[in-house]
């Protein structure tokens, strides 16, 4: 078997006119891929680049950067593989190392002109000689500039034919160039053939039993060596078809996996925690769903075992590293324990032995630092020999940056990092270029990242600082500092910690260890995936900050960031229900907020699946304070009131559920703003009673009679959209820029003056507040009716009894006898 470029070839000619790709509604076949390969290295050939030359492909995850990089291929130079959420220091990084000649992009990506950009990299020093812009997938009528002019794409004759035989790469030749974090400043640049690519998919085919009669979607970008063999080899050399999406969302993914019969799917763990997550999840069939490979990060055992459940699909993934290929993997035939617990079984060919740290071969221990040398190996870092004798031992071992143990079965399981790396949804991101980045900010003296742990990335970027004297920091001033410097995405703080003094070992040097320890345990006490909601802390807190919070101040929060309050609902295994003590604890941070001059706005969020699904039904009737039942319905009334009290706007942010008590309560807030997907529900009268605590009232001036009614009537949920239709939500967006998105609304509310947010706040709740009070009453005296009535005792029992119940159809129990009588 040839390259790549000749395996596509094989196939416009045997099938030409079946699908290499699909994107939404495009199709590739595979005559159009292998046409649209050889007319863009015409292009590249006409620019008299060198053989070997680099050019640089920034693409969004689309047909087009497959073709590119086979372009490049038959063109004989190499591509450098920039991913799609790289900053502009990283991008001038990868061009200054690898002295790329050409760069073929979009004419934007992200916010980035990227016309202007290459003109500023052109000004500092950057050789550029040429950059070609596409407006779409390399269809022969998209609009193409080439420096600035317009330009075209060549058609097909024997001399470009004949140029290209001449140009080709071969197997083992440099093809490609990506990126790859490292322990110092920027990314380090690997080196790949083909020829371990090919070798990988032989690992791949046989681990998932994988045939031309699969069909392939990857969700990893094609840069990277997860996303190079998911969609980019291994469909292809099969001749099987690949589902490639620009950008990644759940409700997207679903739907194709749905719309194109999908059978292996490839997504970090990152990605099928979001999916299963999704409200989409339940309402697509996946069931044609037979693999999916994950990996970049530990795959946590319950979540990958509900995908099974959940799907009937196999969760397979490889270890090892962009460098060194895979080291062991899973396979089809694997236990699910094996599969889900360990790394699997070595591979034989790899030749895999371990190390201890003085360099000592360990591996009749079972426990070291692994090293191989096999047919998956890269050609190394570009240009970068240090990092090389780093990578590669002098006997030529490749090394990976973990300490790992095999048992007498053979199956690896990794224990942890020997490299100082932060992991977020699979993106190896490096804690010494995060803290350099951070200290040069002003306000910073020194700087030390860690990882946090989080449930749905894995792992997040928390940085502990000690400032300059007298200075100050937030984290949305930090990471504003970071984004205009370039940074990337994925390296920016997640999490702020502002000490006195970075705790020191012995040595003298910062403590990681111990930086570590504390970041789990806030991520455990503080709730996992961290909101910018930080308190400046001072060392002697350090070691033992928020030790005596109470069960329900950690399910529901309060914190403070600046001017902004945020109140965190955090019981995510019951999708975030409230019970009589996070009730209490709700309305003492209502009325904390309303005691508060110096808070301008509150956001009020959830960690988890949903917002809220309303109230625990399993403490319904376990009272936990000793009220009457009056008394505590009193209590909620008056203590979700505070709201009117307030001088201050709420605003929720809504994903998931939100249900019942929980949607009223929000209904009484100021905006809310939604997830895709989010759905909202009233279902009271399934559990015997009636919607309360005012939520009626409001949703009634939103959506008039009809809608309510059917609503509270049925108990029917109403999706985002129809809420945004209602004027129930003034906003929907994806779900992984619903924090931010609310955030930044706060912010903009919180530098006006506050007293014009009062007033205009006041002028609005006049509009309807009044008839909500009235509304309020009325359910308080219904809700204390309903829990005196036989009907409800005779529900109540017939639940616990499982029988259809007999309604005795009065209002009230008859008065119990007295001795009289």
């Amino acid at each position: 078997m040839g390259t790549l470029a000749k395996v596509i070839e094989d196939h416009a000619t045997t099938k030409p006119d079946e699908l290499a790709f699909v994107a939404g509604d495009y199709r590739l076949t595979w005559s159009a891929y292998a046409a649209r390969s050889d007319a863009l290295a015409g292009l590249l050939l006409d620019l008299d680049l060198a053989s070997g030359e680099r050019v640089a492909v920034i693409l969004p995850d689309g047909p087009g950067v497959h073709v590119a990089f086979v372009a490049t291929e038959k063109a004989g130079l190499v591509s450098v593989g920039i991913g799609p959420r790289a900053g502009r220091k990283e991008i001038e990084h990868l061009l200054r190392v690898t002295g790329a000649s050409a760069l073929i992009s979009r004419p934007m990506y992200r916010e980035f002109d990227m016309a202007a950009l290459v003109g500023d990299l052109r000004g500092v020093g950057v050789g550029l000689r040429h950059h070609v812009t596409i407006d779409g997938e390399l269809e022969p009528g998209d609009t193409i500039e080439i420096n600035g002019q317009p330009g075209a794409l060549p058609r097909r004759h024997p001399a470009l034919a004949n140029q290209i035989e001449a140009r080709r790469l071969g197997k083992e030749d440099l093809w490609l160039i990506n990126s790859t974090s490292g322990t110092t400043g920027m990314p380090k640049c690997v080196m790949h053939h083909q020829a371990r690519w090919f070798s990988f998919h032989e690992l791949a085919a046989h681990s998932g039993e994988l045939s031309v009669n699969d069909v392939f979607l990857s969700a990893v970008p094609a840069p990277f060596g997860f996303g190079l063999w998911t969609s980019h080899f291994t469909p292809a050399i099969l001749g099987a078809p690949a589902v490639v999406m620009p950008r990644f969302t759940p409700e997207e993914t679903l739907a194709a996996i749905e719309a194109h019969r999908v059978t292996v799917l490839a997504a970090v763990s990152t990605q099928f925690m979001m999916l299963l997550d999704s409200p989409e999840a339940d309402r697509r069939d996946l069931s044609r769903l037979r693999a999916l490979y994950t990996g970049g990060e530990k795959v946590p055992y319950a979540r990958a075992a509900e995908f099974e459940e959940r799907t009937g699909a196999d969760v397979l993934q490889f270890y090892g590293s962009n460098e060194t290929g895979a080291l062991c993997g899973t396979t089809t035939r694997d236990t699910r324990e094996k599969r889900l617990t360990t790394a699997g079984r070595v591979i034989e060919d790899m030749q895999v032995r371990l190390f201890d740290e003085s360099g000592n071969d360990v591996t009749g221990t079972g426990r070291g630092q692994p090293g191989c040398k096999g047919g998956t190996l890269s050609l190394g870092y570009y240009a970068d020999d240090e990092a090389n004798r780093e990578l590669i031992r002098d006997d030529g071992w490749f090394l990976v940056g973990d300490v790992v143990r095999i048992d007498d079965e053979g199956y690896l399981t990794v224990e942890g990092r020997v490299g100082d790396f932060i992991i977020r949804g699979g993106k190896n991101i490096s804690a010494p270029a995060v803290e350099e980045a951070v200290e040069e900010h002003p306000s910073v003296r020194l700087a030390a990242a860690v990882a946090m742990p989080d449930p749905t990335f894995g792992e997040r970027v928390c940085v502990y600082v000690e400032l300059r004297f007298a200075a100050e920091l937030s984290l949305n001033d930090l990471v504003a500092h970071l984004e205009a410097q370039g940074a990337s995405k994925e390296s920016l703080p997640e999490r702020l910690v502002v000490l006195d003094e970075l705790p020191r070992s012995s040595g003298g040097k910062i403590a990681k260890k111990a930086l570590r320890d504390d970041a789990a345990r806030r991520a455990g006490q503080r709730g996992r995936a961290t909101f910018p909601a930080i308190h400046p802390v001072t060392a002697s807190g350090f070691a033992g900050a928020n030790q005596g919070a109470t069960m329900s101040e950690d399910r529901v929060r309060l914190s403070y960031e600046g001017p902004v309050a945020i109140i965190t609902n955090d019981n995510q295994d019951k999708h975030n229900a409230f019970d009589d003590s996070m009730d209490a604890r709700l309305f003492e941070i209502l009325a904390e907020l309303r005691d508060n001059p110096d808070v301008r706005v509150a956001i009020w969020r959830a960690e988890g699946k949903s917002f809220s699904s309303g109230r625990d039904v399993s403490q319904i009737g376990r009272q936990q304070m000793e009220m009457s039942h009056h008394q505590l319905m009193t209590r909620g009334h008056r203590g979700i009131q505070q709201v009117f009290e307030l001088d201050i706007p709420i605003l929720v942010a809504n994903h998931g559920w939100t249900i019942g008590g929980s949607f009223q309560r929000t209904l009484l807030c100021d905006v809310r703003i939604a997830a895709e997907g989010s759905r909202f529900m009233l279902p009271e009268l399934t559990h015997g009673v009636i919607a309360d605590t005012g939520g009626v009232a409001c949703l009634f001036q939103m959506c008039g009679h009809g809608v309510v009614s059917d609503m509270v009537l049925t108990g029917r949920p109403m999706s985002a959209d129809e809420a945004l239709r209602h004027g129930v939500i003034s906003r929907i967006v994806a779900r992984e820029e619903l924090d931010s998105t609310v955030r930044e609304m706060a912010e903009k509310i919180a530098a006006s003056p506050p007293i014009s947010v009062k007033l205009a706040r006041r002028v609005i709740r006049n509009l309807h507040e009044p008839e909500v009070r009235v509304s309020m009453n009325d359910e308080l005296l219904m809700q204390t009716v309903i829990n005196k009535a036989p009907d409800f005792e005779e529900f109540k029992t017939a639940r616990g009894e499982q029988r259809a119940p007999s309604f005795p159809g009065v209002w009230v129990k008859p008065p119990a006898p007295t001795q009289k009588d």
